[in-house]
This record gives C-alpha cells, structure tokens and sequence, in this order.
C-alpha cells in the first residue's frame, strides 16, 4: 500500500487536504505474474519505477506545451503520448487478474479544523488514515475471499518518517491483536524500496492512491467536480466493478 497528501497534518498546504492510502490486495501467486508484467512495461519505457505525482506534473507540463526541466524527474523529454502511454500500461498490468484494489480517504484539513476537544485529538491526523485503510482493506478481503485464511502480510513503501513509522506499526499491532482469533490471520508488516522488482506492488499501489486523490477530491469539493466522461484510465481501473459514469467511479473509489 502507499499513501498520498501526507506533506501536511494540516491539511492546510495545496494538495494536502485529503489523504488517501490505497494499495492491492492478492494472493501470491498472483504477484509472481504481476512483477513479470509490470518489469516488461518498465523495460519498454526505460524507466526505473512510476511516480504518478511527477508523471502527472510532466505530462501537464507538455500538454501546456511546455517541457519538463525538474531535476530528477525520469520522464524529463517525454512527449505527452508517451505520458499518456506509459500511465495507461501500466494501470492494465495493475488492473490485471483477480487482485483486489483496497484503500480509505481521509479529510485531514476537515479533521484539523473540527472543534474536537483538545485531550481527543490525534497527535498525528495520518494516523486516521492508516486507521481507516486497515478497516476497510480487511472489510474487503474477507467479501472477496471469506474463506481466506491469511497470514496477510501488509507491505509499504519505505519511509524515514518516525511519525509515520509509529503510525502504522501501532495500527498494524491493534489489528493483529483484534484478529488473533478470528480470519483472516494478520501476518507481519514490511517496508520495500518501490524500485526493488520485489516491491513492484507499491508502484501500483502509488498509482492508484495517487488517482484516488484526485477522485476524492473532486467527490469532497476541493476540487470542481466536472460532469465528464470516463477517462480511460479510470475504465481500466475500475471498470471490473461495472461503472458506467464518472460518478459510480467517484461512488466505487476505492474498489467497494
């Protein structure tokens, strides 16, 4: 799973005001084959991983007509077909198969300005989100596979963040504890480089909280929400779930 919108507890700097963690959930065999698929379309373009933020920065960028001149950015010279391309693949490869998009929303400029008092609030708003994203992944894999019987491993981008580290451990913890007696079993947690082909996953899983983002954004107004068509990414994403609209895509956000 991976997380995004987190720069800011707030929720007051641009782009902070929801976080969204979301991520896959599959069975191993289905992430051997994944991992092979996703390498193919890394190989194809020469590139390394997907960051969706900064595909989406360049890909605006050249579609203004412009070019990419953010160090470090990997799609620096890309074309916005390429962008468009690039973006495409490999939502077909995360898409692919009977794994099972999870994910959890959380308002944090909402939570930052409520009149909570002051010895309830959470020291660290993310925290809610992580709450959240556990709750409805399991809520999720136990409709889609109820005689599964784990030990669900949850894995998570790498992050030097102590705040966020104490976060999800604590969360993790409390879960496990909760379903120590019944299933599906909670294994152990892991933390991946999204660049190591055994982490692969989070490079889906960053791609889908990153478009999760802007749907929820557009479904709580921080965004305009516009009465468009379905963009083919969003096809791709979900259209296994039978949405027609943009707004059974807003309603099926996170897979449900």
């Amino acid at each position: 799973a991976d997380e995004s919108g987190t720069h800011d507890k707030a929720g007051s700097l641009p782009q902070s005001e929801v976080v969204v963690m979301a991520g896959y959930a599959g069975k191993k065999e289905s992430w051997i084959k994944f991992i092979r698929n996703w390498n193919a379309v890394l190989n194809k373009y020469g590139v390394t991983r997907l960051h969706f933020t900064q595909l989406q920065f360049a890909s605006n960028i050249v579609k203004g007509g412009g070019s990419v001149r953010q160090k470090g950015n990997p799609y620096r010279g890309w074309s916005k077909h390429q962008c468009e391309d690039f973006l495409l693949d490999c939502a077909k490869v995360a898409a692919a198969g009977s794994r099972l998009p999870v994910g959890a929303d959380f308002d944090t400029r909402r939570y930052s300005r409520s009149q909570f008092p002051e010895q309830l609030r959470m020291e660290n708003p993310h925290a809610g989100a992580v709450w959240m994203f556990y709750e409805s992944a399991l809520e999720q894999i136990k409709a889609k596979w109820p005689n599964a019987r784990g030990p669900i491993t949850f894995c998570f981008d790498q992050t030097d963040d102590p705040k966020w580290q104490i976060a999800l451990q604590t969360v993790h913890g409390s879960f496990r504890r909760v379903y120590e007696k019944v299933l599906p079993r909670i294994g152990g947690i892991t933390f991946g480089d999204s660049r190591d082909s055994e982490y692969y996953g989070l490079q889906a899983a960053d791609l889908l909280a990153g478009r999760l983002r802007q749907l929820t954004r557009l479904i709580l107004n921080y965004d305009p929400a516009q009465d468009v068509p379905m963009s083919e990414l969003d096809r791709i994403l979900f259209g296994k779930f039978g949405v027609t609209n943009m707004r059974e895509v807003l309603l099926h956000r996170s897979g449900s």
